[in-house]
């Protein structure tokens, strides 16, 4: 079973965006997600895909920022422990581990079976 996380990456350009750039920037939100998993989480998650659903080029601050809104699939190829760092349902990071975290009152820990999501 899979799950979609829901976000939206902000992508810092300085050019306009073209059709080119889009599949530029997928490729470089795909590559920054994989490696945030790695950091974060080990082996525990492969990335199935990344499906951008919405993206548009704004200025923020005098800064030209490209906003791109995605799914991203992920299969847990190792049961695992999560911390309740949920906000509104959706993960604020990759963060987990195959042992149960030590008790702590900010969180509580839930468990997932291999390929449970």
């Amino acid at each position: 079973m899979k799950t979609v996380i829901w976000a939206t990456f902000l992508l810092f350009a300085t050019t306009v965006v073209s059709c080119g750039q889009t599949t530029e920037y997928e490729s470089k939100t795909r590559d920054f997600l994989a490696q945030k998993m790695k950091q974060q989480a080990g082996d525990i998650f492969v990335m199935d895909s990344l499906v951008k659903t919405d993206g548009y080029e704004k200025e923020e601050k005098g800064m030209k920022v490209y906003v791109m809104e995605y799914d991203l699939y992920i299969t847990a190829a190792h049961s695992f422990w999560k911390s309740g760092n949920a906000f509104e349902g959706y993960w604020q990071s990759f963060q987990a581990s195959k042992n149960r975290p030590v008790n702590n009152a900010n969180y509580s820990p839930q468990f997932y079976q291999k390929n449970s999501l």
